[in-house]
């Protein structure tokens, strides 16, 4: 008898070499989404908790989304914080743990990622409805008017992060090749500057008023 496709004698040992390809791809993929979480909310969390003024700051501003009770502005504020640094610290224990257990931590901190992320681009879209006037100090260095621009750079992360919990869930345990990986914490580190960054990118390209700089 013919063999069907997909049984001969050659098909089986392929896919076995080619799994553990995909799974060390995926492997460099969570490595390079860990290092841009790393420096996307390492930025933050400093920008926000550097000083005393720069967390009244932040909290000034998110009470000018009005999304959040009085009362709770300043605790809402402080957790967001305290979000931002646990997720530093699981990306960075994803990195340097091997096997399963990096995985699982890579997994869960792209889930938290993912959440916090998702209620964020929540209060600023209803904050957008509610007209002009609430201001973005999302990475604490300056305050700037919140746009359609921000809810679309936090719904990209959470969909990149959410994206992230099925691949380290998938991945297998081998390891990565040590160039593959060098490459990824690079380009996921620069990617993560431009994300934090990208404000005063804008402002830098954006085209000036006449007479202004003078």
């Amino acid at each position: 008898m013919r063999p069907s496709p997909g049984t001969g004698p050659g098909v089986a040992p392929l896919r076995r070499a080619s799994a553990p390809g995909w799974d060390r791809l995926m492997r460099v993929a969570v490595v390079g989404l860990m290092a841009a979480l790393v420096v996307v909310f390492g930025v933050s969390a400093f920008g926000k908790a550097r000083s005393r003024a720069a967390l009244r700051g932040f909290t000034a501003s998110l009470r000018g989304w009005r999304v959040v009770p009085g009362p709770l502005v300043a605790p809402v504020a402080v957790v967001v914080v305290g979000l931002e640094v646990t997720i530093v610290a699981g990306a960075l224990v994803s990195l340097v743990v091997p096997g399963a257990a990096g995985r699982v931590c890579a997994a869960v901190t792209s889930g938290l990622a993912a959440v916090l992320l998702a209620a964020l681009s929540v209060g600023i879209a209803l904050a957008l409805r509610r007209g002009p006037g609430a201001t973005c100090a999302c990475f604490g260095a300056t305050e700037r008017p919140l746009t359609p621009g921000h809810l679309v750079r936090d719904v990209v992360l959470a969909t990149a992060c959410a994206a992230g919990v099925a691949l380290a869930l998938a991945a297998g345990d081998a390891p990565a090749e040590p160039a593959g990986v060098a490459v990824a914490v690079f380009a996921g580190a620069v990617a993560g500057l431009l994300v934090a960054r990208l404000d005063d990118l804008i402002d830098l390209f954006s085209p000036r008023p006449a007479g202004r700089g003078r």
